[in-house]
């Protein structure tokens, strides 16, 4: 999404995902993929032209051939980029799938428009503000985009809706933005359409600038940041170097070096998630410091290129010289890892051989200079380790142990998909009635699991408060990822307790099933078979999805399909360590004040090892800086 002012969220979902701008403050901002799967990024197969369909209506001030035109000349900045593949083609208008001919989209015919596997890209134009306004959008919301489908990591469907209420010459409604500024929105949206998420930079440093320089201008500013600037329209070498990722040409992959590595976090061994990592060249030239600056989310990259905690650096000089920085990313725009994590240490510089997650030895401020090899070589393992501050501690002996019996169940917990923001709900037509259901996946060390409460977000005025639903819960033991392998292993029937686009309804199960192994799906099936379009079924469409079904008059495992977006639909519960489980408890270290918020690794062997621990094996690196952990039995 783009906004023009006030406050906004946006999330990354796995089929749907949008972006947003908001103004006046301008960062400049490198690249993030959309998402990552197995086999990559979120891509487009570019063995020929990405087809987008435009809407039938006009769009604002402009009407609907020349709203085609501005589209095409947006798609066209991204397809200009001369190390990139990826192209892009106009095809025919919206097909409003109910009557199979070309439309003008509408509130009334979006919902239908946007589920529809008919082959169609739409870009919408919502001149009139009935679909955001259906959708409860923000009046601040210049346009969304995003992905609605996928196979793996190739992207089958994209979408954008545009608003043109910021375009009409009218003032006094949402108000109004200049011509640069609406098409650098559309730049930006095609951005995420083309598999680009938001990313940072230079944000943190806006309005003071690096030392010996002057801030950055809006020329330094990505087209993918989240806020509104004056120069969207031209790509930044930043973005440039993104999409350039995503579809590379020969020549990118050849004539440019990389850089990679991990950002360890503060106990020195687990990986870091969601921090921002920048990337600047040895230089004293500012223009230089600013405009070839790279930043990506520390995880943010493949499997096969590190996975967890790494990142890599592309599009990079041969045989010259970067610096390497961890440092927080701010609110405000949707990331792979979101919301951004804070570190917990101080910012700081890759620092070579001092490299250390203690000060000293390592000065965050202290800075090694990496330099790149040939052309199309990597430099590996430029791995930063988050400072804590001051010398490590000792646990004080007042360690405890606590033998569980099998039937104690540990800290409640919240499993959702959703990141907290309903967009819009779904219906079945006529008198079907709807079963929505979302699949969570426990790790190993949280079996057994114990399915205490559902909850349920249900937000459209056509679902009344007293309507009769039936809880679900499934239990698939060999984590298949398809209901149809799952079995109904409880049932509930309850009444709808409100109906809000904030507050859930909150549904304690009245005899908690148990999860042995596997994963499980929980949700609700509609016990009212009434005629009218009944809206119960709530979707967030800028959160990690891919675990979200739905069908029609049944609660069969098998008739289950995979929705598009994330329904509102959380589970409550907690781990029920087997019997001969040990839950270890203690108090802060004896040097908390002095170093607050300290991490704990959990070890195990004899006593009489102690201090120098030869026979000690690690159990946890981490406890999540938590004075407590449990020592699971294997049963």
């Amino acid at each position: 999404m783009r906004r023009r002012c006030g406050r906004a969220r946006a999330r990354l979902a796995l089929l749907a995902v949008v972006g947003i701008i908001m103004s006046p403050v301008s960062p400049a901002l490198a690249w993030n993929p959309l998402g990552l799967e197995a086999g990559g990024p979120w891509r487009w197969d570019t063995t020929s032209a990405v087809v987008w369909n435009p809407d039938g209506g006009p769009l604002g001030q402009l009407g609907n051939a020349t709203a085609n035109t501005w589209v095409a000349d947006a798609f066209g900045n991204w397809q200009a980029v001369t190390t990139a593949v990826i192209s892009y083609s106009q095809g025919g208008q919206i097909i409003d799938p109910n009557t199979g001919n070309p439309t003008d989209v509408t509130s009334a015919n979006y919902n239908d428009v946007i589920n529809a596997d008919n082959g169609q890209n739409p870009i919408i134009y919502d001149n009139d503000r009935d679909i955001f306004d259906m959708l409860g959008t923000p009046n601040g919301v210049l346009g969304f985009a995003g992905v609605l489908r996928r196979n793996g990591a190739t992207i089958t469907k994209g979408w954008a809706v545009l608003q043109g209420d910021w375009y009409d010459g009218d003032t006094s409604d949402v108000g109004e933005v200049t011509e640069n500024e609406f098409r650098g929105m559309m730049v930006h949206e095609f951005g995420h359409f083309s598999g680009l998420a938001h990313t940072e930079v230079n944000r943190g440093i806006a309005s003071t600038g690096l030392p010996g320089c002057v801030p950055p201008t809006s020329v330094d500013f990505a087209t993918m940041s989240p806020f509104n600037h004056a120069d969207s329209q031209s790509l930044n070498e930043d973005d440039k170097v993104g999409v350039s990722v995503l579809y590379p040409t020969a020549a990118f992959q050849s004539d440019f070096a990389e850089i990679q590595g991990v950002l360890i976090d503060r106990d020195g061994v687990s990986r870091f998630q969601g921090a921002n990592m920048i990337l600047r060249p040895d230089s004293t030239n500012c223009s230089q410091l600013y405009g070839r600056a790279q930043g990506m989310q520390s995880g943010a990259v493949p499997a096969e290129n590190g996975g967890a905690g790494s990142y890599r650096f592309s599009g990079l000089a041969a045989n010259s010289g970067y610096t390497v920085q961890a440092t927080v990313i701010k609110a405000g725009g949707s990331y792979p890892i979101d919301p951004p994590a804070s570190l917990g240490g101080p910012e700081e510089y890759f620092n070579g051989a001092n490299e250390d997650w203690f000060d000293p030895p390592d000065d965050p401020a202290a800075k090694t200079v990496v330099t790149t090899g040939a052309a199309g070589t990597v430099v590996e393992n430029v791995d930063l380790k988050i400072n804590n501050a001051g010398n490590p501690a000792r646990v004080p002996a007042d360690l405890m142990g606590e033998a569980l019996d099998g039937n104690t169940p540990l800290d409640p917990v919240t499993l959702q998909l959703d990141d907290g923001s309903v967009e819009s709900a779904s219906a079945y037509g006529g008198t079907a009635q709807a079963a929505w259901i979302n699949r969570f996946t426990p790790a190993s060390e949280e079996l057994p699991f114990q399915v205490q409460g559902i909850d349920i977000l249900i937000w459209h005025s056509s679902v009344q408060v007293g309507r009769d639903i039936r809880l679900l819960v499934y239990v698939d033991e060999n984590a298949t990822g398809d209901p149809a392998n799952a079995t109904l292993v409880y049932t509930e029937d309850v009444q709808v307790q409100v109906v809000s686009s904030s507050t859930f309804n909150e549904y304690s199960l009245t005899s908690p099933p148990m999860v042995n192994q596997g994963e499980f799906y929980v949700g609700a099936y509609d016990l009212v078979a009434d005629p009218p379009d009944t809206f119960i079924m709530s979707y967030d469409t800028d959160a990690n999805a891919g675990r979200s079904f739905r069908q029609a008059n049944s609660t069969a495992p098998a008739g289950y399909s995979l929705f598009g977006e994330t329904w509102m639909i959380r589970a409550r519960g907690a781990t029920v360590p087997p019997a001969g489980s040990v839950r270890l408890t203690w108090s802060p270290s004896c040097n908390d004040a002095q170093v607050p918020g300290q991490d704990y690794g959990v070890y195990e062997g004899s006593l009489a090892a102690l201090p120098a621990s030869p026979d000690h094996a690690p159990i946890a690196c981490s406890t999540g800086k938590k004075t407590s952990y449990t020592v699971i039995s294997p049963g």
